[in-house]
């Protein structure tokens, strides 16, 4: 393996050299704040913002001398990256926000955004806040707009609410809640609802109430002695909901919408002795004694 060789605080550790992009002179560098003590600002390097490591600092715990043998080691990115942002002039505040200039949007190596200034969070921790709105559109539903709410309600409970509308049918308001609580065990429930306009009960392709619903729950709760409880649940108000709307499309080309609950125990060194009891539902979405049955799977 071909290595390139660093004098780090008197110590030599080696480099792979598949993984240097550039060796550069000991440039300029940009202040940092937020980052922490281990790094030395930022490189402002052919429209990108480059993060640069104190390698001293970061292995010796004391900053780096400057001396005409000092180098700048660029590293490659990470491979396979689908897109990148690459500005002119950044400002990255860790547990804060980063702003850049003249910033590009990359996807594959193709410039297909350009923003004079944008601001962007750099946060360690979860924050109550709004997220970047969703956009969609399809032939059924027409254009869908949500502008997703997120609640960190406490230390091992988030709650996203999204209010969205969709223009052929109406609003559609939804709520996913994600818990975990002790070591292992954990779970997240979802509910959303609509009164959709589309919906004709004299019509007999939708012979079904306007008001429209999917509710899904899943949990994974380590029991004492050994047992595990697992749930994976899914109810939705008519045959045709998986097709409308996306919560359970992956189901789409299924005739059943499955729901389970088991617990289970295995015993020995390498668990090859083991007890499971469970239960399954199976709804039905092509039931002959539904009246919403859809023709178009028979």
């Amino acid at each position: 393996m071909l290595l390139l060789l660093l004098r780090v605080a008197g110590d030599r550790y080696g480099l792979p050299a598949r993984q240097v992009a550039e060796l550069l002179p000991d440039l300029p560098l940009e202040p940092a704040s937020g980052l922490g003590p281990a790094f030395a600002g930022v490189l402002a390097h052919r429209g990108r913002a480059v993060p640069v490591v104190d390698l001293c600092q970061r292995l010796a715990g004391r900053p780096a001398r400057r001396l005409l043998s000092t180098r700048l080691v660029l590293v490659r990115d990470r491979e396979g990256a689908p897109w990148a942002l690459r500005a002119e002039r950044a400002q990255l505040e860790v547990g804060g926000y980063g702003t850049a200039r003249n910033t590009t949007f990359e996807v594959l190596g193709v410039p297909v955004l350009w923003l004079p200034w944008m601001i962007y969070p750099l946060k360690t921790e979860r924050e109550t806040g709004f997220l970047f709105p969703e956009l969609g559109a399809s032939t059924r539903s027409g254009g869908d707009y949500a502008f997703p709410f997120f609640w960190a309600v406490r230390h091992n409970v988030n709650l996203l609410l999204t209010p969205a509308y969709v223009s052929k049918r109406g609003f559609k308001p939804s709520a996913r809640l994600e818990y975990v609580f002790g070591d292992r065990s954990e779970g997240e429930a979802y509910g959303s609802w609509i009164h959709d306009g589309e919906i004709d009960r004299d019509d007999p392709s939708t012979p079904f109430p306007q008001d429209r619903f999917a509710l899904q729950w899943r949990h994974d709760h380590f029991l004492p002695h050994g047992w595990r409880f697992k749930a994976d649940t899914r109810w939705v108000s008519d045959n045709l909901y998986v097709f409308d709307f996306d919560e359970f499309r992956e189901e789409r080309a299924d005739r059943f919408l499955d729901s389970l609950g088991f617990v289970d125990r295995s015993w020995g060194a390498f668990r090859r002795l083991g007890l499971s009891l469970g239960a399954r539902f199976a709804d039905d979405l092509q039931s002959p004694d539904d009246t919403d049955r859809d023709d178009v799977l028979l």
